[in-house]
C-alpha cells in the first residue's frame, strides 16, 4: 500500500513534468492501496489554486482525484509520532518540515510506503519510501 506525497500528487493531477513516471507507478496498485494523508489535501489546496490561470479546471481534476482515494486523518497519536520524528531528526542535525513529519507518521502508523519526487522523508528511521521521478 503506498500513501502518495504532495510531490506526487501534485504531478499527477497538475500533469508536471513528471506526469508520466508516476502515472505509470501508480498503475502498479490497486485503487484500494492508494491514500494521501490530510495533510496532503491540505498542502495542495493551500497552493495550487490560487496562482492559477485555469482553477475551475484544475479543481474539478482536484475533487475527482480525491473521490479515487482514500485519505488518512491525522490523529493524536500520529501527531505525538510526528512529534517524536522532528525531535529524532533534530537531535541528528536534521530539519524536517512539521508537514513531512506529519506524512511520515501517518505512513509509519498504517504500515504505508511514501512514494515521494523529493529526498526529505529519506531522513525518517523505518519509513519505507520510493522515489516516483
Amino acid at each position: 500500500m503506498i500513501l502518495l506525497d504532495t510531490s506526487v500528487v501534485i504531478e499527477l493531477v497538475e500533469v508536471g513534468t513528471g506526469w508520466a513516471v508516476c502515472a505509470a507507478n501508480l498503475q502498479r496498485f490497486e485503487q484500494r492501496d492508494v491514500h494521501v494523508s490530510a495533510i496532503t489535501i491540505f498542502e495542495v489546496e493551500v497552493g495550487q489554486f490560487d496562482r492559477s490561470p485555469n482553477v475551475r479546471r484544475r479543481r474539478a481534476r482536484w475533487d475527482q482525484f480525491l473521490k479515487l482515494i482514500l485519505t488518512e486523518l491525522v490523529t493524536d497519536g500520529i501527531a505525538s509520532q510526528a512529534a517524536r520524528i522532528v525531535r529524532e531528526t533534530a537531535k541528528r542535525g536534521v530539519q524536517l518540515g512539521a508537514m513531512d513529519a506529519l506524512i511520515a507518521a501517518t505512513a509509519l502508523q498504517w504500515d504505508l510506503t511514501v512514494a515521494t519526487r523529493d529526498r526529505d522523508f529519506d531522513r525518517v528511521p523505518g519509513l519505507k519510501v520510493e522515489h516516483w521521478r
